[in-house]
C-alpha cells in the first residue's frame, strides 16, 4: 500500500490484516492510498486499487436511495422505504449469490426491516420486485 500525493507514492503502513481486511494507524485517515496486487499463476495481471480511507463506525446509519426504493442502516438492521407493492426482497453477495430473501407487503407505509447480522462485512446488492440498490455492511 502506497500513500498517493500529487502522483507521487509514499509507502503507508499497514497495521494488519484478516480475512482480506486491511487495518490501518488513524494517521492514514483521509489519505487516497494506492495497492497494487499480482499473482504468479498470472503474472501478466496486475489489480489495483485506489481506497480513500475514512473514519466510519463499524455499524451506524447508511442511506442509500435508487429511483423510489429507499435503503437505510442502522446497525444491524436494513430498513426498505418506498418500494412498489408487495413483493420478495432478495439480498446478493458480490459474486450473485443469494444470502438473503424475504417476503414483504406495505403496511401503513411503513419502513419494513430485515436483520443482516448475519452477513459479514462487505457489498450487497438487494433487489425488491424490479427495483433496486446496493448497500454496504461495516
Amino acid at each position: 500500500w502506497v500513500e498517493v500525493d500529487n502522483d507521487v507514492e509514499s509507502p503507508i503502513i499497514v497495521n494488519g490484516i484478516s480475512d482480506g481486511i486491511f487495518t490501518f494507524d488513524a494517521s492514514a485517515i483521509g489519505k487516497l492510498v494506492r495497492c497494487k496486487m499480482t499473482n504468479a499463476t498470472f503474472p501478466d495481471l496486475t489489480l489495483v486499487y485506489e481506497v480513500l480511507l475514512q473514519d466510519k463506525p463499524p455499524t451506524g446509519i447508511e442511506s442509500i436511495t435508487n429511483d423510489k426504493l429507499k435503503i437505510t442502516i442502522v446497525d444491524d438492521e436494513l430498513y426498505i422505504e418506498n418500494y412498489e407493492g408487495n413483493g420478495t426482497v432478495q439480498i446478493f453477495d458480490v459474486a450473485g449469490r443469494t444470502v438473503g430473501a424475504r417476503f414483504i407487503a406495505p403496511i401503513n407505509n411503513d419502513a419494513q426491516t430485515i436483520n443482516i447480522s448475519h452477513l459479514p462485512s462487505g457489498v450487497y446488492i438487494v433487489r425488491v420486485g424490479n427495483q433496486g440498490a446496493k448497500f454496504v455492511k461495516r
